[in-house]
């Protein structure tokens, strides 16, 4: 019994030990963020598909324009859940509005999930868990921005429109 009284406690100590020193992104990263959100929505606003090419990471897929791909997407696909870059003007306005300051960086629960394909994976393994943002909720709503670029990146959206059903 006490050893696992001792297990359960230390379980706890750990746990509120490292939201203690969890890594932060610092308060000007987050504003940064915040206009990046704000001119990405302007760009979809106004179909800006030269200006969104832009906001999106290069990634390098074979046979693939990831990042065609991803404005098609984004453009076209606003009524989606779950789906690799679905958006709507309303969600990304949540995020803007109130969500934008829960960004943090990149843990490795969540670089875990970009193994496939291996070249999402290898782009990531470029950068420190600092160098790159994520939103993650409970919904599954997961954006991943890349930080360490002259320019902010979008990287990934997924399950953005979660969010329009609160």
């Amino acid at each position: 019994m006490k050893k696992i009284v001792r297990i359960v406690f230390t379980v706890l100590f750990l746990c509120i030990f490292s939201n203690i020193f969890a890594q932060k992104i610092g308060d000007k990263k987050i504003e940064e963020i915040q206009e990046f959100l704000i001119d990405f929505r302007e760009a979809v606003r106004n179909q800006d598909r030269i200006v969104l090419k832009n906001y999106i990471y290069p990634l390098k897929i074979t046979d693939q324009d990831y990042q065609e791909n991803a404005v098609n997407r984004i453009l076209n696909e606003q009524d989606t859940f779950g789906t690799d870059f679905e958006y709507s003007d309303k969600a990304f306005s949540i995020v803007i509005d109130s969500l934008f300051n829960q960004f943090i960086p990149i843990n490795s629960e969540v670089r875990n999930i970009f193994n496939n394909p291996v070249e999402a994976k290898n782009a990531l393994e470029k950068y420190e868990d600092n160098q790159i943002a994520v939103y993650v909720s409970e919904n599954k709503i997961i954006i991943v921005l890349i930080l360490a670029e002259k320019q902010i990146k979008l990287f990934f959206t997924e399950g953005m429109n979660y969010l329009n059903m609160n």
